[in-house]
């Protein structure tokens, strides 16, 4: 061993991961949750997550207890900060890599397995006491969502292929926590050179037909502002 190795004085010091996932529906912003199966903190909620094993990376990490812990897989995930807080764990000295994701929620059924005694999504503005350091987790990924929101295309991610102009300010309102003049979103958004106009139609029984639009993915990447925020203002 090499004198004063600093490999060597970190062996005791274990990385993890931890995901929120966000399933924003018409009644609002939800985040999935797990069930802990063992100790510490067992009965209590907390964002999936666990403990990298040898050989494997951050986002395989990631991809895997997901699937162990809640059956969601197939998904785009966002790292967007580390919590390394000595005290974070009972455990021991744990840092953990956290990853945010919007999802269709009910595009995927919901499995617990492994450390995972049931998996559950939660309306953000009614959430039990989280495990862990796993509120402040949470706080940031909502953070971190909201900006990634409004400077990327995660948006269309998640509404279907074709959308009314309605169906993406409920969706945006919903992610953002807030409300928006009908009439000046409306305005801007269906302003987007992205954001085409198709010949389509959604017919509603009271309401008068909506068109559809759809999302031009290269249109977005040539835009020089492609900047979501224009329809905050």
């Amino acid at each position: 061993m090499v004198k004063n190795d600093p490999i060597a004085k970190c062996h005791k010091i274990a990385i993890a991961t931890d995901c929120v996932l966000f399933g924003p529906c018409t009644d609002g912003n939800r985040v999935l949750l797990i069930k802990r199966k063992n100790d510490p903190f067992r009965g209590k909620w907390a964002l999936p997550g666990g403990f990298l094993e040898s050989g494997e990376s951050l986002e395989d990490c990631s991809r895997r207890e997901l699937v162990e812990e809640t059956g969601v897989e197939g998904i785009y995930l966002k790292q967007f900060r580390t919590f390394s807080e000595p005290s974070r764990d009972p455990r021991g000295r744990v840092i953990t890599a956290a990853y945010f994701a919007l999802i269709r929620a009910q595009e995927h059924g919901l499995r617990a397995t492994e450390d995972a005694d049931e998996a559950k999504w939660f309306f953000l503005h009614k959430l039990p006491p989280l495990a862990f350091d796993h509120k402040k987790i949470l706080e940031e990924g909502i953070k971190a969502m909201r900006s990634d929101l409004i400077r990327s295309s995660t948006l269309f991610s998640i509404l279907p292929a074709r959308f009314t102009l309605s169906h993406a300010q409920d969706l945006f309102e919903c992610l953002l926590d807030l409300e928006l003049d009908k009439r000046n979103f409306r305005k801007k958004f269906s302003g987007f050179s992205f954001v085409v106009e198709t010949e389509e139609t959604l017919r509603g029984k009271k309401q008068r037909p909506a068109k559809l639009y759809e999302f031009d993915a290269e249109q977005f990447k040539e835009e020089t502002h492609s900047d979501l925020r224009l329809v905050l203002i």
